[in-house]
């Protein structure tokens, strides 16, 4: 396979250690960061985005959870099949995340490879700091509109006392939300 001519950050056979590398590392400290690098990865050409998804994948010490991120963004059905496979590679089942709002009201989508790879979410929307609605929704449904990717964790962190509050309530899941249990158990420890 003959090296792009692109940039040097996409340049097959070189390693890439330096400058790329520490734009990775700034984007998972500062959201605005990864706001531009997200942004930046939506409009480039399908081709270019491959070039990039394989760069974090060869730069990226722990590659699993940005390539999650990109997976957020990624239109083309095949491009997420190969982000979802490196990931998978890395140790990392592709977790992703996107928000809208605050603790007062907005909406969160935790994302996941399915049962077809495509994935699926579990949509909360909450008002007043009360979780109005839960749904499951196949990668087919999903619609970010607002939503921004965001990091799980921030997402998880956002969600959890809600979460428990409507499950104490009595509250009922949608079917299939079990699937999405790993998100909010205790890290070991």
């Amino acid at each position: 396979m003959a090296a792009s001519s692109g940039p040097g950050i996409v340049r097959a056979g070189r390693p890439r250690r330096g400058d790329f590398s520490g734009l990775l590392a700034r984007a998972e400290q500062d959201e605005s960061a990864l706001d531009g690098l997200l942004f930046a990865y939506e409009t480039m050409p399908e081709d270019g985005r491959l070039e990039l998804v394989r760069a974090v994948a060869q730069d990226h010490a722990a590659p699993g959870t940005f390539l999650g991120l990109l997976l957020t963004v990624e239109p083309a059905p095949t491009l997420r099949l190969e982000i979802a496979a490196l990931a998978r590679r890395s140790g990392v089942i592709p977790r992703r995340a996107a928000i809208r709002g605050d603790h007062q009201e907005g909406e969160v989508q935790l994302i996941q490879p399915g049962v077809d790879e495509a994935g699926e979410a579990l949509r909360f929307l909450w008002n007043h700091n009360e979780i109005m609605h839960i749904s499951l929704e196949t990668r087919a449904s999903l619609r970010f509109g607002e939503l921004k990717p965001c990091d799980p964790r921030r997402a998880v962190d956002t969600l959890t006392p809600m979460f428990w509050r409507y499950l104490r309530r009595g509250s009922r899941l949608p079917e299939g939300a079990a699937r999405f249990a790993g998100w909010f158990s205790l890290p070991a420890g």
